[in-house]
Order: C-alpha cells, then structure tokens, then sequence
C-alpha cells in the first residue's frame, strides 16, 4: 500500500502540472489565435483537457482512501454521491477522466499547432 500512495503523490503532482500548463496554453491560444475554425477547437479541447483535471484532483483523495494492498491506483473504483442530497452512488476510476485529460490536451495543443501552420 505504501508504493501505491507514492505513486499517488506522483500522479497528483503530474496532474497539477499538467493542470497548470494547460490553463497556461488555453489562455496563450485564447489571446493570440485568430479567430478561425481551428484555434476555438484548440480552445474548446483545452477546456475539456481542464474539467477533465479537476475531476482527476477530485477522485485522487477517494482513492487514496479505498485503496487496498498492493491494488494500481487506475484500478480502484472511488465511490461517491454525485449530489449531495438524495443521489445514486457511482464509481469511476481515475483513468476514466486522466486518459481523456491528456488527449483532450495533446488535441488542443495539436490544433493550436494546425492554425497556426495552415492559416
């Protein structure tokens, strides 16, 4: 268990750098882009790559408490209420929202990267 909640410090530091790098592009692209096609996906993938990483924060502190033995910190399945009165349970794994995370923003980066090339 002590290996899986270093590896969990680890994948919070990642996400917060992660979270903050793409805070930082989605505002240099929201700045300096023209207005095209490309650079308000960029924008719009960015934003998807952000919620993505508050979700990621926000499951990191459930698996830390339900994580059991030697068990991946991607296979623990955090429980919680999505609201907080009268609410059915669910339980996500945090791949479920770190791997779209980081597609979300290699997406916005590489369409960021497109706009500027091809217009």
């Amino acid at each position: 268990m002590a290996n899986s909640m270093t590896a969990l410090g680890y994948f919070k530091d990642w996400t917060n750098v992660m979270l903050v790098t793409t805070t930082a592009a989605m505002g240099w692209v929201a700045k300096t882009a023209e207005t095209s096609m490309l650079s308000t996906a960029s924008v719009v993938f960015l934003a998807l790559s952000i919620a993505c990483a508050v979700f990621t924060l926000a499951l990191i502190p459930l698996v830390a408490e339900q994580i059991t033995g030697s068990q991946s910190i991607y296979d623990v399945k955090a429980r919680f209420n999505l609201f907080w009165v009268g609410s059915w349970e669910m339980a996500w794994r945090m791949k479920y929202v770190c791997w779209p995370q980081h597609v979300f923003f290699l997406l916005g980066i590489g369409l960021y990267a497109c706009s500027k090339v091809f217009t």
